[in-house]
């Protein structure tokens, strides 16, 4: 019996440390011998990827030289305005009471204003532009340098006496090339404005 007992103690100790040994690392598994499918779900993390290795996913492959990154329609990005020195107009509402003017802005060779008259029953807002260009072409008419020229912006009260707002567009350009182009809303007595009021922006 006691032979048996030692015996049997024997061949466990050998039984542990041969599956001590067995257990080394990278030499338990032959290289190349498990498949894809032998592997858990989800084991594998980014750490254990060589990235290098990886080529680029298909669907993916013009993901470094997008073509709106350096062209948007066709045309270089220079070409299109990032900058507000480019922008022009009133900077918000412009408000102006009956009787009074004010200047809605100015833009190289141009000069924008707005009155704004009443003849006791119809209120009326007058956009005038100028330019110190000789020829210069406000809204559809050539003018003498310095002659401010209605520019059919404007935009007036009714006899009843009902507020009023309409869009408004103006196009500037002279001889020199210079060239201003606005567009917004205009109105009378609206707004919480007791006058005339405008509101525009563009670029030049």
């Amino acid at each position: 019996m006691v032979v048996a007992i030692a015996a049997l103690v024997v061949a466990m100790s050998g039984t542990a440390v041969a599956a001590s040994k067995l257990v080394s690392g990278n030499s338990l598994i032959k290289k190349n011998s498990l498949s894809g499918n032998r592997l858990q779900n989800r084991s594998v993390t980014g750490s254990k990827i060589k990235l290098k290795s990886l080529g680029t996913v298909p669907s993916a492959k013009n993901a470094t030289n997008a073509g709106d990154a350096s062209e948007l329609a066709g045309q270089p990005a220079s070409n299109y305005l990032t900058s507000a020195a480019n922008r022009i107009g009133t900077n918000g509402i412009v408000r102006v009471p009956i009787g009074g003017s004010a200047v809605l802005f100015q833009s190289g060779p141009f000069q924008v204003t707005m009155g704004c008259s009443t003849d006791g029953s119809t209120t009326t807002s007058t956009i005038n532009a100028s330019s110190t260009e000789a020829g210069s072409d406000l809204n559809g008419t050539l003018a003498a340098a310095g002659t401010p020229t209605d520019t059919g912006a404007g935009v007036y009260q009714d006899p009843n006496g009902n507020p009023e707002a309409e869009s408004a567009y103006i196009n500037l350009a002279s001889p020199s090339g210079a060239l201003a182009v606005v567009s917004g809303s205009v109105g009378t007595f609206s707004l919480n404005t007791n006058g005339c009021w405008a509101n525009l922006v563009g670029i030049h």
